[in-house]
């Protein structure tokens, strides 16, 4: 079976499951609990589903009634709500409609809802929220994740894999990220911009890798190569750091705080130094701070590694 063939054999089922949930018959809950957990694609499916059912129902309930063609006793015609669907018929409805979510969801929804947003689930993992306008082409294969952003806008919440980077093309601009949230815009025929949520992100010019700029939450940055533009960082104004307090916390939940902040990362290498509960205040923009601290408490060390600060067993 090829992966074209099980993508769409996912839509099918996800399809059918937005259909039984529109019409209260979802009394297969465990089932569908299951369903949605035995593949990460599952849900980025059945949401892109779910979304299609409500449009294509919404259009066909505003769709104007057929004026009778004879000259019989005008007889008032309405259309019934889903509500009001008597099961049977509800079930042929929404069977109709699921074919139709898989078969022709994608063209449906650009034309019915052009302002909408929508969410897909990528083959690694990550989800993406493109605009009305945006439009991409991914290949999640080999050592690199690769996406390109071919028109419009997209928000990437990247998969968290150090061992493979997740680059997004814009035009002759790149933005690499290995776990983080970040938006990227498409600027002309080659340019690009670029926002940071969360995490750190790199970016550069097609041929000027070497030059890349690193920016971290709060940063934007627009690169338009055709024009020569130079880089345009927008940074958010500068803010006094701020500092965590933890108590009674877990060094793994604290290390988590501080890697949402971008910066240095902090590894916590064994699990039960993770356990390790932890208490005191951290200034938020000193990572090696907090990381020494946790290493005392739980009788571990600190080794930097690549940028990185890994607490490991002793």
């Amino acid at each position: 079976m090829t992966g074209l063939e099980t993508q769409d054999r996912i839509d099918e089922q996800a399809a059918v499951w937005a259909a039984r949930n529109a019409l209260d018959d979802m009394a297969a809950a465990d089932a569908f609990e299951a369903w949605l957990a035995a593949d990460r694609r599952h849900q980025g499916a059945y949401l892109r589903a779910q979304a299609a059912y409500y449009v294509l129902e919404e259009a066909v309930l505003a769709s104007p009634v057929p004026t009778p063609s004879n000259d019989d006793d005008n007889v008032p015609v309405t259309v019934p709500s889903r509500r009001r669907w008597p099961p049977a018929a509800g079930m042929a409805v929404a069977a109709g409609l699921a074919l139709t979510i898989v078969v022709g969801a994608p063209g449906l929804l650009d034309r019915l809802s052009p302002s909408a947003s929508r969410a897909l689930t990528l083959a690694d993992g990550s989800s993406v929220t493109l605009e009305a306008d945006g439009k991409i082409a991914s290949a999640m294969v080999g050592r690199v994740r690769s996406v390109t952003l071919e028109h419009g806008a997209a928000t990437f919440h990247v998969a968290k894999d150090p061992r493979r980077p997740f680059i997004v093309r814009s035009g002759q601009v790149y933005a690499e990220a290995t776990g983080t949230v970040y938006l990227v815009r498409r600027v002309g025929a080659s340019g690009g911009a670029v926002s940071v949520s969360e995490g750190s992100v790199r970016v550069w010019a097609e041929g000027a890798r070497h030059k890349a700029v690193i920016l971290h939450a709060g940063n934007a940055l627009t690169l338009d190569p055709a024009k020569f533009a130079a880089a345009a960082v927008r940074a958010e104004p500068a803010r006094a750091p701020t500092e965590f307090w933890f108590d009674n916390t877990s060094i793994g939940e604290a290390a988590q705080r501080f890697n949402r902040v971008g910066g240095k990362q902090i590894i916590i290498a064994d699990r039960p130094i993770g356990g390790v509960v932890i208490m005191g205040g951290f200034r938020s923009d000193r990572p090696e701070q907090f990381a020494r601290a946790a290493a005392t408490i739980a009788g571990a060390r600190v080794v930097e590694h690549a940028g990185t600060l890994v607490i490991e067993k002793k």
